[in-house]
């Protein structure tokens, strides 16, 4: 029975593994896997502690016990994808729960981050925010004017198409300054909603 089954492993390497290693279907399988594993760190929920990783909920679970022995709710494991920072906290294991206490952990982490920059270290990264709006939204406007004449005088297609588009850019990057500006006056940070709230009721050019 052990030489029946040596003799089909052989087989198969033979016939499959082998000529997809020559065509490079080892690599194709790894590069797939590799794809995969980034398109789920983008959907994962963003760290609280280093901004910059994905939490990735692991295996192992933990009921948390009532005062009676009776068992409350069962969370997971959830860390930083991000190995020079090592955060970790216990969440719920479906994403949508476990983004709703990342989200207040982020907030707590946020105002924490805020009352440890002094007065005058705030007040320089509101006026650079507010610089680089004011500069942004200036350079919109000059590149929206451009393409607008650039149309108007029968301009090729496709130089009318780039100045459009960098000059959409820049008024996002303006809004985004904008808005961060905002932020820091208000003290909005890791809030959910905040972003339609300024988008409502807040003047974009500051």
């Amino acid at each position: 029975m052990s030489i029946l089954g040596g003799a089909k492993k052989t087989a198969v390497f033979t016939a499959v593994k082998m000529p997809l290693s020559i065509l490079g279907g080892r690599t194709f399988t790894e590069n797939n896997k590799y794809i995969v594993s980034s398109i789920k760190a983008l959907n994962a929920p963003t760290c609280p502690e280093c901004l910059r990783g994905g939490m990735h909920c692991s295996t192992p679970e933990f009921d948390i016990q009532q005062e009676d022995g009776t068992s409350l709710k069962t969370l997971y494991p959830w860390h930083c994808s991000n190995r020079a920072c090592g955060y970790e906290l216990f969440a719920p294991k479906d994403a949508k729960s476990a983004q709703e206490v990342i989200t207040r952990q982020m907030y707590v982490k946020g105002q924490e981050r805020l009352a440890d920059v002094d007065e005058d270290q705030l007040a320089k990264f509101k006026s650079q925010h507010k610089l680089k709006s004011r500069f942004f939204w200036c350079l919109g406007i000059v590149l929206l004017s451009l393409f607008i004449y650039r149309v108007a005088s029968g301009a090729r297609i496709d130089m009318c198409i780039g100045v459009l588009v960098i000059g959409l850019l820049s008024s996002l990057q303006a809004l985004k300054s904008s808005y961060r500006a905002w932020q820091l006056e208000t003290g909005t940070l890791f809030v959910e909603g905040a972003f339609k709230r300024f988008v409502i009721n807040e003047n974009w050019i500051r």
